[in-house]
């Protein structure tokens, strides 16, 4: 980021963000998707909704692993289809990040 005044000062900063995904944020994610046409397909989206239900739903950590590489699993098989590529490698890293993160 710069910014100068009128006496053309110059100063530049620069910032960093970190982007956390959740179980939540890939529901949401989903959800927004859907609304936007990006997954446009009702049944896609339920199944994806059913597999993160069941994942948000699970004790034990290996089950919910199970239940997100479904979820990465099915968004592949639809990317390009029912999925725009866009929505389906957000996604799949979301998704990846939250199993990397489950331990």
């Amino acid at each position: 980021m710069y910014a100068i005044d009128k006496a053309y000062n110059q100063a530049s900063q620069s910032v960093t963000f970190t982007v956390t995904a959740t179980l939540q944020s890939l529901v949401d994610s989903v959800n927004y998707f859907y609304t936007e046409g990006k997954i446009d397909n009702a049944g896609v989206y339920q199944s994806l909704m059913a597999i993160l239900t069941a994942a948000q739903n699970s004790s034990r950590t290996k089950t919910t692993i199970n239940q997100l590489k479904a979820f990465i699993n099915l968004v592949k098989a639809q990317s390009g289809k029912h999925i725009t590529a866009d929505a389906a490698t957000v996604l799949i890293a979301d998704a990846q990040w939250v199993i990397a993160h489950l331990n």
